[in-house]
């Protein structure tokens, strides 16, 4: 990356983390939390890293008036706002033993060189004859330091590199296998089922009571419910086309299909400005079927209103339903009886560097979630 190119992005981190810190301060706590981890994803894809961030944080604070600081709150309450601007890091890092401790590592050094860097500035306005010899030592150790959390950094990243194409690989695979799943079912059972409903039928023309015929017309009714289900199957395992059709077109198709079903109405904005990988996007949908069936199935909406967004390299899916919303814990540790997808979600979401978050009360639930664009697995380039 050029200077210039370093350059226009930590500025355009710093303008986004401040306007974030005061939306935190004016008491837009959730969205601005939501902000912050926006900047450190944005942060991580330009190549900056956790030191310069740091760095823009301290300089965001520095600069706060007091008429921005709410009576009785201090700088260091914006804290959180640099925890979660840092998750993404910990999201591409931390999942590995060797890159927690780096990250640890890297808190521990910086906290310890700005304690060292304010005891040296106080004992050079005592005997400044003493700064060139005092500075020099301090500099050199510090570069030694940073020096060393660097390559722990730099191997966590190729580590998590190594993460993100086994994710691809995994995808695959399992898409790979639900369409396998899915011909079997329908050249097997669904070509049964539907041999059967013919039989049933010329079984029928050959009855003469009214009350065979309607126990058999029963059977036909019952049968073609099955098939019906199967056919639903069918196209939960495997998106009608989605490689071709692209990502907003199937999640249409499935928004219509459950207000076709169950009455649900819905509404799709349609804000990517460029089509996701096929494997973020099977990723998306897969996270989007799972929070629908959890509409469809606990929340007694009428209506749900689904978002797509390209966001930092990566699609953004925002689902909101009008339900009666439920109890949502900060860790996902405590599920509801019932929402057992949440944890999967979850998981499915992060095992490829994204996020999830939800957030639920009576008459409103937003699921909302990120995905990271996705190279094709290399056995498939």
């Amino acid at each position: 990356m050029s200077g210039a190119t370093d350059a226009r992005s930590t500025t355009e981190l710093a303008e986004r983390y401040s306007t974030a810190v005061r939306r935190f301060l004016a008491g837009e706590g959730e969205q601005a939390l939501l902000d912050a981890s926006d900047v450190g994803r944005q942060a991580l894809r330009c190549g900056v890293g956790p030191l310069v961030l740091f760095s823009i944080h301290r300089d965001v604070v520095d600069r706060l008036t007091s008429d921005e600081l709410p009576q009785g709150t201090s700088p260091s309450d914006t804290t959180a706002m640099f925890v979660e601007a840092l998750a993404p890091f910990q999201m591409t890092y931390a999942r590995l033993d060797e890159a927690a401790g780096a990250a640890q590592e890297l808190a521990a050094v910086v906290e310890g060189q700005a304690r060292e860097l304010r005891t040296a500035r106080a004992a050079l306005r005592d005997d400044p004859a003493q700064a060139p010899e005092r500075l020099d030592t301090v500099i050199e150790r510090h570069c030694g330091e940073l020096d060393r959390v660097g390559a722990r950094l730099r191997e966590a990243g190729a580590a998590a590199a190594a993460r993100h194409q086994q994710v691809a690989e995994i995808v695959q695979a399992q898409e790979q296998e639900r369409r396998r799943i899915a011909g079997e079912i329908h050249d097997d059972a669904v070509q049964s089922m539907t041999a059967v409903l013919l039989r049933l039928a010329l079984l029928r023309r050959t009855l003469d009571g009214d009350e065979d015929r309607e126990l058999i017309g029963e059977l036909e009714a019952s049968v073609s419910e099955a098939i019906a289900r199967l056919r639903r199957v069918i196209v939960g395992l495997r998106p009608p086309d989605i490689e071709q059709r692209g990502l907003a077109s199937t999640v249409r198709t499935a928004l219509a299909k459950l207000k076709e079903d169950f009455a649900l109405d819905y509404q799709i904005t349609n804000g990517l400005t460029a089509e996701p990988s096929t494997d973020a996007s099977a990723i998306a949908y897969r996270i989007l079927q799972e929070a629908l069936a959890n509409t469809r199935k606990h929340a007694e909406a009428t209506r749900v209103d689904v978002l797509l967004e390209s966001r930092l390299d990566g699609v953004l899916v925002r689902v909101i339903d009008n339900g009666v919303g439920f109890e949502v814990t900060a860790d996902f540790d405590r599920e509801r009886p019932g929402h057992l997808g949440l944890a999967t979600m979850r998981e499915r979401a992060e095992l490829c560097g994204g996020w999830l978050a939800i957030r639920s009360r009576p008459g409103r639930t937003t699921v909302e979630y990120w995905i990271p664009d996705m190279p094709r697995a290399e056995t498939e380039q």
